[in-house]
């Protein structure tokens, strides 16, 4: 039976990429029901409404996992979960403990990280990335590689690499990817 995960997130790129790749570990019938939470000021303060939301939304459209998933912006990435954690302790929801995952740097650290998922999508070859957890603005590199190569950085782009991920590939290349896995496929 396909599973039901809530997800808040911080902007729309994060969110196809998130879902693209939960549909991989988990099932490709994993529905979603996801809120905005807007750039990090926003979300940070609004995460414990954001929840309370979908702990309301749990009442009618019961989900097996919550997940806030936020880009670090090359801050450590526990402190941004640590931080988010902070804001809604002492709080019980229906649907349990929300699981938080700051993604190290961008969520397009996970696209660059898979040079065939990005080349695949653009139609184009990419240069590869040496450490892209270590890069310091991977949107900023696909959009000028991009542009150089005649292509736009659009959703649709997104949408189309985060469809070509290869995950055997972002263990190897991106350390806290198994982490993420390992959040997804718990209980």
């Amino acid at each position: 039976m396909p599973q039901r995960i809530g997800l808040v997130y911080e902007d729309e790129n994060l969110r196809i990429i998130f879902e693209s790749i939960t549909k991989k570990i988990l099932d490709a019938q994993t529905e979603f029901v996801a809120l905005p939470g807007g750039s990090w000021p926003g979300i940070k303060g609004d995460v414990a409404k954001l929840l309370q939301v979908l702990n309301v939304k749990h009442i009618s459209l019961p989900m097996d996992k919550v997940f806030v998933v936020v880009d670090s912006n090359g801050e450590d990435p526990q402190e941004r979960e640590d931080s988010l954690r902070q804001k809604v302790e002492n709080r019980t929801y229906r649907f349990g403990d929300p699981r938080f995952y700051a993604i190290k740097r961008q969520s397009e650290t996970l696209l660059i990280a898979d040079p065939l998922a990005i080349n695949t999508a653009a139609g184009k070859h990419i240069p590869p990335v040496a450490d892209p957890e270590n890069f310091q603005d991977p949107k900023r590199y696909l959009i000028q590689c991009l542009r150089n190569s005649g292509r736009e950085f659009t959703r649709e782009f997104v949408r189309n690499a985060a469809a070509h991920l290869d995950l055997e590939v972002l263990a190897r290349t991106c350390k806290e990817f198994p982490r993420l896995r390992e959040m997804l496929e718990g209980q």
